[in-house]
C-alpha cells in the first residue's frame, strides 16, 4: 500500500503502516492503545500451531462512498485504467524463529531482549508469523500508444510477537514488481519498478537493506525510542487486535522501507456503530463451508499518514464486529479501501477494494 503512488500494490508497500500507544490530539487525554488475540475469536492464548489463511478477490473501482472518486481531469490523459486480482494472508503460530530467518538477523540474535517492549527469548516463545501474496493485472492506456498490461505482485513475510509485548516486529521481508500510472507536467508516463527489502528490529533501533530496480542493495540504520513500533507488513493484522472506543483517535508509529524513518499514523474508530453488509449464498466460505448468515456485521476504521501537521488521504478498514454465525466472533478484515493516486500528482484514480471470500483457520 504505497501512499501516493497510483496502484494497489505500491499502496501496500508504502501505506500499511503501524500503531504506538498514545492518544493523541482528539483524544481526552493519554491513553495506552492495547492489543488483544482478538483474531482467535476465543477465551484464552492462542496455542502454537495456530494457523489461517484468508482470500480476498481485489477489485477496481472508479469511486467509493462520497469521498472517493476519480478525478474528472484525468478523462485526458488516460483512456483506460483498470485493475483485478487476489491478496491471500496466511499466519501462524511458531515456537520459534525459523532458521533461515535467524540468518539472515545481521545481528546474529536468537534471543532479542526488548526491555520496555517485552522480552523476547527462545525458551516459551510464541512468534507470529505473517505471510501475505498480493497479485494484480493491472491495464493502461494513455494517449497514442496501445493498451499496456502488467502482471503486478508483492509478497512480505513478517516476524513479530504477541500482542502483550506489543506486537513487536523483529524481522520483514518485501519483494515487489509493480506498475504506476504517473502525471509529469501534465504529461502521462507508464512506470515499472521493482525492490527489495529486509528489515531486522532490535531494541533501540532496526536496519533496513533494500534493492531498487535491481541495482546493489544498500544498508541504512535508524534509531527509535518509542514502547511501541510496528512494521509496515503488519498493520492491517494489527488493527484487527485493538478496541477502539467510538469517534476516538490514536496516533500511532510506522515503519516502512520506502520512507526509512518511522511516520506517524492517525488511526481511528469513525464511530459509526454497527453496519450490516448484505452476504450472498457463495460469495464468503468459512473452513469450506458457505458462510451461514445473509449479512455481516461490521465496524469500520481508517488511517492516514499525518506529517507537518498535514492529514494524508484515509484508508478504510471494515472488520467483523461481533458474533456472525460459523465465523463466531473472530476479528477478521472482510473489506480494505485503498485510494489511488497517480505518481507525481494528487489527481485521484478511484480505488483498489479488497473484499473477503474464504477464511480457513483450526
Amino acid at each position: 500500500m504505497r501512499k501516493f503512488l497510483i496502484t494497489l500494490v505500491s499502496a501496500l508497500i508504502m501505506c500499511s503502516i503501524l500503531l504506538s500507544g498514545c492518544g493523541c490530539s482528539g483524544c481526552s487525554g493519554e491513553i495506552t492503545l492495547s492489543f488483544e488475540p482478538l483474531f482467535y475469536g476465543k477465551d484464552g492464548t492462542p496455542p502454537i500451531g495456530y494457523k489461517e489463511t484468508c482470500n480476498y478477490t481485489v477489485d477496481y473501482e472508479q469511486s467509493f462512498g462520497s469521498d472517493i472518486k476519480k478525478d474528472s481531469n484525468l478523462k485526458d490523459s488516460i483512456i483506460k485504467y483498470d485493475y483485478s486480482g487476489s491478496y491471500v494472508t496466511s499466519f501462524e503460530i511458531l515456537s520459534s524463529l525459523p532458521e533461515k530467518t535467524v540468518s539472515d538477523l545481521p545481528f546474529g540474535q536468537v534471543d532479542i531482549k526488548t526491555d520496555q517492549r517485552g522480552a523476547l527469548t527462545s525458551q516459551n516463545v510464541h512468534i507470529y508469523q505473517l505471510i501475505t501474496r498480493l497479485d494484480v493485472t493491472a491495464t493502461y492506456q494513455i494517449p497514442g500508444k496501445d493498451d499496456q498490461t502488467f502482471n503486478d505482485y508483492i509478497y512480505t513475510e513478517s516476524y513479530f510477537t504477541p500482542g502483550e509485548s506489543g506486537f513487536n516486529p523483529i524481522f520483514t521481508v518485501t519483494q515487489s514488481e509493480y506498475s504506476a500510472f504517473g502525471l509529469q507536467e501534465g504529461k502521462a508516463k507508464i512506470y515499472k519498478l521493482t525492490s527489495n527489502n529486509k528489515t531486522a528490529y532490535n531494541k533501540t533501533s532496526y536496519t533496513m537493506t533494500t534493492s531498487y530496480d535491481k541495482k546493489p542493495a544498500t544498508s541504512e540504520s535508524y534509531e527509535y525510542s518509542q514502547s511501541t513500533l510496528i512494521d509496515n507488513n503488519q498493520l492491517l493484522f494489527t488493527m484487527r487486535n485493538v478496541n477502539l472506543s467510538s469517534n476516538q483517535q490514536y496516533e500511532i508509529s510506522v515503519v516502512s522501507y520506502q520512507y526509512g524513518e518511522f511516520k506517524n499514523l492517525i488511526f481511528t474508530n469513525d464511530g459509526a456503530g454497527t453496519a450490516s453488509q448484505p452476504v450472498a449464498q457463495g460469495d464468503l466460505t468459512v473452513n469450506g463451508e458457505n458462510y451461514d448468515q445473509t449479512e455481516i456485521k461490521l465496524k469500520r476504521y481508517s488511517y492516514c499518514i499525518s506529517e507537518n501537521k498535514m492529514r494524508g488521504v484515509e484508508q478504510y478498514v471494515f472488520y467483523q464486529n461481533g458474533e456472525n454465525g460459523n465465523l463466531g466472533n473472530r476479528s477478521v478484515m472482510y473489506r480494505y479501501v485503498e485510494p489511488l493516486f497517480a505518481f507525481g500528482s494528487y489527481s485521484c484514480l478511484g480505488a483498489l477494494v479488497y473484499t473477503l471470500d474464504s477464511i480457513t483457520f483450526n
